[in-house]
């Protein structure tokens, strides 16, 4: 039974260093493709931050947030082949942003939008006792 857990810890986490590896590869002087994707999100989130408690957000070069992406996806899934706890909360977190992403992108759906929300949040309620 050791084996098939850590055979199972392995092929999920493995999902989480390809995907570090491909967006460090990408990673150029720029920062890559996903600077241009997380440019508009950031200025939104900035200034609504910015408008609704008054105060100014500093000022953040976008490819030092991708760059912590690839740490968290990366260090995360190592951390989780091994078994730490630590590690399972990075990719929590990496795996809820990725849900709620995909459940922005799925708002004409309502139907599926809902079970989305549903499953996220036992997902959530289930992961939180065994930290």
């Amino acid at each position: 039974m050791g084996f098939i857990s850590f055979a199972g810890r392995v092929l999920f986490s493995s999902i989480f260093i390809l995907a570090a590896w491909q967006r460090f590869n990408e990673f150029a002087d720029d920062g890559g493709p996903a600077v241009k994707l997380l440019e508009p999100k950031y200025s939104l989130v900035k200034n609504h931050v910015t408008s609704s408690l008054g105060f100014q957000v500093p000022e953040i070069e976008i490819k030092h947030l991708v760059a912590a992406e690839i740490a968290l996806k990366g260090i995360g899934g190592i951390l989780f082949i091994f078994g730490s706890s630590f590690g399972a909360h990075l990719l929590v977190f990496m795996l809820n942003s990725l849900l709620s992403a995909f459940i922005a992108k799925m708002r004409k759906h309502y139907d599926l939008l809902c079970g989305c929300c549903i499953m996220s949040y036992n997902f959530s309620l289930f992961s939180f006792p065994y930290g």
